[in-house]
């Protein structure tokens, strides 16, 4: 362990709260862990503690939010996922810093890390816009099968 233990990283991506319901929320019952670098001890922050309850929570307001996203167009969502997928790569240093202190991986790794995971974006992003339908081949000559894709 370094000598540095209580400085807090920094980080403009570094919160110290869940993200649900668009809003930055703690534990209902305030408690949190901290997360420390594995590599030196050094203290990167603190994170609410969510419990069973808080996960429900976040897992309804999710489903009511994956409602409304069904009836977002496909070129709608492929131009939210390359948004992403810009983010990530115009921040991809910070990002990778990140997971560096966070899993203690050599920063080359970390990069190339957030890299692949971009390119996942960049994939569904493509795909988004190809959310096509496609006709089965039918076990009988009267009968058609139409396959519709929908989230």
């Amino acid at each position: 362990m370094s000598g540095d233990q209580g400085a807090r990283f920094s980080s403009t991506f570094l919160f110290e709260k869940a993200f649900v319901n668009g809003e930055w929320t703690a534990a209902k019952s305030g408690k949190t862990f901290e997360v420390t670098n594995p590599a030196t001890g050094q203290l990167l922050g603190s994170v609410p503690d969510m419990d069973e309850s808080d996960t429900r929570a976040a897992i309804e307001v999710a489903y009511k939010a994956f409602l409304s996203w069904r009836d977002v167009t496909a070129k709608e969502k492929s131009v939210i996922l390359r948004k992403w997928s810009d983010l990530c790569t115009q921040n991809k240093s910070e990002l990778a810093r990140l997971l560096t202190c966070e899993m203690g991986k050599p920063l080359k790794e970390a990069e190339g890390e957030v890299g692949y995971g971009t390119s996942f974006i960049d994939w569904f992003g493509e795909e988004a816009r190809r959310a096509y339908g496609e006709i089965v081949p039918p076990t009988a000559n009267s009968k058609r099968l139409l396959g519709l894709k929908q989230p």
